[in-house]
C-alpha cells in the first residue's frame, strides 16, 4: 500500500514479528477475563468458589493488560 505522498507502509510504518498476534491475544485474556468473573458471580453461590474463580478471571484480565500493555511499547534498538 502507499499513502498519500507515494511511499509505502511499510517503510514508515515496519512491523514487528508477533505485533498483531500479541495483541489480539491481550484483548481475547481481557474478554475470558472478564467472561470469567461475570459467570463465577452469576452462577456460583457458595463463597469460597465465587471468590477463587474471581480471583482467577482477574488474574487473566492481568495478564491480558500486560500483553496489550507490550504490544504497544516501541521496539527497542542495539544498545551497544
Amino acid at each position: 500500500m502507499f499513502d498519500s505522498t507515494g511511499e509505502r507502509w511499510g517503510e514508515l510504518y515496519p512491523s514487528r514479528p508477533g505485533f498483531h498476534s500479541m495483541k489480539v491475544a491481550g484483548f481475547f485474556l481481557l474478554l475470558a477475563g472478564g467472561g470469567l468473573v461475570l459467570a463465577a458471580v452469576a452462577l456460583l453461590a457458595s463463597s469460597l468458589p465465587r471468590t477463587s474463580f474471581v480471583l482467577a478471571g482477574l488474574g487473566v484480565e492481568v495478564l491480558g493488560m500486560v500483553l496489550v500493555a507490550r504490544s504497544h511499547l516501541p521496539e527497542q534498538g542495539d544498545r551497544g
